[in-house]
């Protein structure tokens, strides 16, 4: 399971090396992705709208953030008023 958002630009932290200055322009897909452990094909098919995926991942666990399928560092789930955010904790 993964929540999925194009990110514009690199985090404020990023490092200072003028050659990310040049590139913080490109679109890149950010991936926050909650580990599932034990499941299986099966499970996957008999998914209906509504269905509750099982995690097994506690509230406060760190889950990678993933760009463009490399790990940058890790968050937490939050929330935001009515939404739910992610919380950047950590940058690789």
């Amino acid at each position: 399971m993964a929540a999925a958002l194009t990110v514009p630009n690199l985090p404020a932290s990023a490092p200072s090396d003028p050659i990310w200055e040049e590139a913080g322009w490109l679109p890149g897909k950010l991936s926050v992705e909650i580990p599932v452990s034990s499941f299986t094909l099966g499970d996957l098919l008999s998914l209906k709208v509504n269905s509750l995926v099982d995690a097994r991942t506690k509230g406060d666990a760190d889950v990678p953030i993933t760009v463009n399928g490399a790990c940058i560092g890790f968050a937490k789930f939050d929330m935001a008023r009515d939404r739910v955010a992610v919380r950047l904790s950590e940058l690789a």
